[in-house]
């Protein structure tokens, strides 16, 4: 775990929006102690010296099977636009061991109508590729008609699309992610949790690679 703790410190985070308060402290778990038991008194005809290599060998620990990554994101922000990109690979090379989530934290008013356009595609099961087309191609292009087109090349129905990006209920989804968002300490954008672990800025995809791989090998 020492490892983790390193790596942190290291790590070069950036990210949009005003930092009003201290970026929080990564919080991970303690230290797992390895308990050796006492090797057991010799038996007569009993090799004593692997009697004692076997008591003292610990459990060997499972492995995770998926990392959990949280984004708190802003469509506005040039960071997230990397960070896109970094997830996109992140995803592609890790498989059913990476799940990413991305929840709104719009802190820019430019960039509200997409995010009002990832509400409704989010109703729709079509969340994180609309995440996903958004940077790819619409990127600073933030207006309703701009949505509209992405939600048509997702499929979604181009009325109830439309619906959707004024009805109170989706601003009221964006008010609840903003709120998820100053909860888990985010104060800027991209914010991370890796498995619960905070990590306040962007970082580069290798870094992302040794902390996955990390939690993946459960140290």
């Amino acid at each position: 775990m020492k490892y983790i703790l390193t790596l942190f410190a290291g790590l070069m985070l950036v990210g949009c929006g005003a930092q009003t308060e201290p970026a929080p402290t990564p919080k991970m778990p303690e230290p797992i102690e390895k308990s050796v038991e006492k090797a057991p008194a010799a038996v007569e005809g009993e090799d004593t010296k692997t009697a004692a290599i076997e008591a003292e060998t610990p459990e060997p620990q499972a492995l995770a099977q998926t990392v959990t990554l949280v984004e708190y994101f802003d469509f506005n922000c040039g960071y997230c636009n990397r960070a896109a990109d970094i997830g996109q690979t992140l995803r592609a090379e890790y498989g059913d061991e990476l799940e990413m989530k991305f929840i709104n934290f719009n802190i820019y008013p430019a960039g509200e109508v997409a995010h009002r356009g990832m509400v409704c595609a989010t109703k729709e099961g079509k969340g994180t590729e609309f995440h996903d087309l958004w940077f790819g191609s619409y990127y600073g292009r933030n207006s309703e008609a701009n949505v509209l087109k992405a939600g048509v090349k997702l499929g979604l129905d181009e009325t109830t699309f439309e619906q959707c990006l004024s009805e109170e209920s989706t601003t009221d989804s964006l008010a609840a992610d903003y709120a998820k968002a100053r909860t888990a300490g985010a104060r800027g954008t991209p914010f991370f949790m890796l498995n619960g672990k905070a990590i306040p800025g962007l970082i580069s995809e290798d870094q992302f690679r040794e902390l996955i791989d990390t939690e993946l090998a459960g140290s």
